[in-house]
């Protein structure tokens, strides 16, 4: 892709990081093709029935479950915001997977932000519907934006949701994510401690996933971790510094990012 270096293994490094930190997410592999590079992401919404015959799993995007035309799949054309994909899961979950989707969508939407990713819109968050039961999909389609150049791309670092008012990455600090929480109808202390507790896992996962690569000795590997992997964690690590002090100051984030 023009402009965006090794985005295919940008996206599986990023799904394999997701899985190591718990959380559900497609499974995927980096592969070469001559001089052609590909990401391969095993379909989820398949299951084979007893007779091994291949069933599909109906799934719906979020703009498909709130009847939001798809072009406009980001919140700021008019798509749907966090409170109200929230709102949807809520009210369409049966009560034993109310809590348990939930959580899953304030898991998937920290990741995103807390590795930058800045094409996190509607049509990337998803519902399976099995029989009665409505479950949130795995993540899917993820990708940091930190490993490129912003200087003519301002939506690099710029969430495609806002968490408590803000869209800037910067911005997003753990006051802003007690806010979203209120706004949901959530707790805030059980979310910003999911929050943080991503936060702590996802520098070792990263590391992990991008040595688990670096087996197959491809250089590629090692100059996106070089873009990558720092710029992660030391945000992270910022979100975690703001639970020890016990503040979530937006002007403190933003004077440390840009010292970082």
């Amino acid at each position: 892709m023009d402009g965006f270096r090794s985005q295919a293994l940008n996206e599986h490094i990023s799904l394999q990081t997701a899985r190591r930190t718990g959380l559900s997410a497609a499974k995927s592999s980096f592969e070469r093709f001559g001089s052609e590079s590909a990401l391969i992401v095993e379909r989820y919404d398949r299951r084979r029935d007893r007779d091994g015959h291949l069933v599909r799993l109906h799934q719906e995007d979020m703009c498909q479950a709130t009847g939001t035309y798809p072009g406009d799949k980001y919140e700021s054309g008019g798509g749907p915001r966090a409170v109200r994909i929230v709102d949807l899961l809520r009210a369409s979950s049966t009560r034993s997977d109310r809590q348990h989707n939930l959580d899953a969508f304030v898991d998937a939407l920290a990741f995103n932000v807390l590795i930058q990713a800045p094409d996190a819109h509607a049509k990337n968050y998803s519902v399976l519907l099995l029989e009665t039961i409505v479950r949130l999909a795995p993540l899917y389609d993820v990708a940091s934006g930190l490993p490129y150049d912003s200087t003519n791309q301002t939506g690099l670092r710029t969430s495609a949701m806002a968490i408590g008012g803000r869209r800037r990455f910067d911005q997003i600090d753990l006051d802003r994510w007690r806010r979203f929480a209120r706004e949901a109808d959530l707790e805030p202390d059980a979310v910003t401690a999911r929050v943080v507790s991503l936060a702590e896992r996802i520098p070792d996962a990263m590391t992990d996933a991008f040595a688990a690569e670096a087996e197959h000795g491809d250089l590629e590997v090692g100059d996106l971790r070089s873009r990558m992997l720092d710029p992660v964690a030391q945000f992270c690590q910022l979100v975690v510094s703001q639970s020890v002090r016990g503040s979530g100051s937006a002007t403190s984030a933003r004077t440390q990012m840009r010292q970082a």
